[in-house]
C-alpha cells in the first residue's frame, strides 16, 4: 500500500485517531492489502487470525456453523470496520468463519509487526491505548444500553443500523436485502428466533414494515415512530 492510500486509510479507523501523518507513514509501513471477491472466505477455524484485519472497501459478515452446517451470522461489518485476534477473545480463531458479501479490499497488520511497532514508538502504543479504551467504554455503553431495552426496541434498533449501513434506499423506504434469517437476527440480538418471527409478523400487520419475498421493507416513517413509542 502506498503512503498517500495508507495514510486515507488509516485516517478512517478510530483505534488510529489522532495519530500524526508521520506515525500514520509508519503504520502504512506494515500493512498489507489484499482483495476477496463475493463469497469469498477470508479466515476459518484453523487459520491464524494473530492479525488486525482492516475493511477498506467492502462488507464481511462473521459468521459460526452449527454442527449440522447451519450458518449463523454473529456481526456484519463494513468500511471502517476492524476484527482480529489482536482484539478479540482468545478462541475467536477457533470459532469463526469470515466471508465478504461483496467485493472486498481488506487490510491487515500482524501481530508480530503490530507489537513491534508500538513496542518502538512509545507515542504510538499510548495514543493506540487511549482509542482502544474508548472503544472498550463505547462497548460497555452499548451492552447496558441493550440490556435495558426489551425484545421490540432491540430488533427494531437492529433493523435500522442494518438500515444505515447496507440498506438499499428506494422512493423513500429502505429495503434490506435477504441477507439474514430470523435465526441471525436473534444471534444478533440476544433473541429466540421464534420471538424474532412473531414481531416481525405484528410489525408487517400494523404496517410499521412491508416483506418482499425474504427482503424487508423499512418505511421512512419507522425510525420516527420507533422514537416516539419506544414500538
Amino acid at each position: 500500500m502506498n503512503d498517500e492510500k495508507s495514510i486515507w486509510h488509516l485516517r478512517k479507523i478510530d483505534l488510529f485517531k489522532g495519530l500524526e501523518c508521520d506515525e500514520l507513514k509508519q503504520l502504512g509501513t506494515i500493512i498489507q492489502d489484499r482483495k476477496f471477491s463475493r463469497g469469498e472466505l477470508v479466515t476459518a477455524p484453523g487459520k491464524s487470525l494473530s492479525s488486525l484485519f482492516m475493511i477498506r472497501k467492502g462488507k464481511v459478515k462473521i459468521c459460526l456453523f452449527s454442527k449440522s452446517g447451519k450458518e449463523h451470522i454473529l456481526s456484519l461489518l463494513t468500511e471502517g470496520d476492524i476484527f482480529g485476534d489482536i482484539f478479540e477473545p482468545i478462541n475467536f480463531s477457533k470459532k469463526a468463519w469470515v466471508y465478504a458479501l461483496e467485493p472486498s479490499v481488506i487490510c491487515s497488520i500482524t501481530r508480530e509487526a503490530f507489537i513491534k511497532l508500538i513496542s518502538q514508538e512509545q507515542l504510538i502504543a499510548l495514543k493506540v491505548v487511549r482509542n482502544l479504551s474508548t472503544r472498550l467504554m463505547e462497548a460497555e455503553t452499548k451492552i447496558e444500553s441493550l440490556s435495558l431495552q426489551n425484545a421490540p426496541q432491540r430488533l427494531a434498533s437492529l433493523l435500522l443500523r442494518l438500515g444505515e449501513i447496507y440498506g438499499r434506499s428506494h422512493d423513500g423506504v429502505i429495503l434490506l436485502p435477504p441477507k439474514l434469517t430470523h435465526q441471525d437476527m436473534a444471534n444478533m440480538t440476544g433473541m429466540a428466533r421464534q420471538t424474532v418471527t412473531l414481531l416481525l409478523n405484528q410489525w408487517e400487520s400494523k404496517g410499521f414494515i412491508k416483506r418482499s419475498g425474504r427482503s424487508i421493507i423499512i418505511p421512512s416513517q419507522f425510525e420516527k415512530f420507533f422514537k416516539l413509542s419506544s414500538i
